[in-house]
């Protein structure tokens, strides 16, 4: 069981890194998309 237990917490470990490196590299993949998109509209303006 105590084996059992220490898989199951490993497991979420690893879980929980996905999802925080995942939420991560999106987040930074929205900022960069925003900023070129940002910067085509303020050239397109000039």
């Amino acid at each position: 069981m105590s084996l059992y237990l220490l898989v199951a917490k490993a497991i979420g470990d690893i879980d929980i890194g996905l999802v925080v490196v995942l939420t991560s590299m999106l987040s930074f993949g929205v900022c960069c998309k925003t900023m070129k998109y940002l910067e085509r509209r303020t050239t397109v303006r000039q």
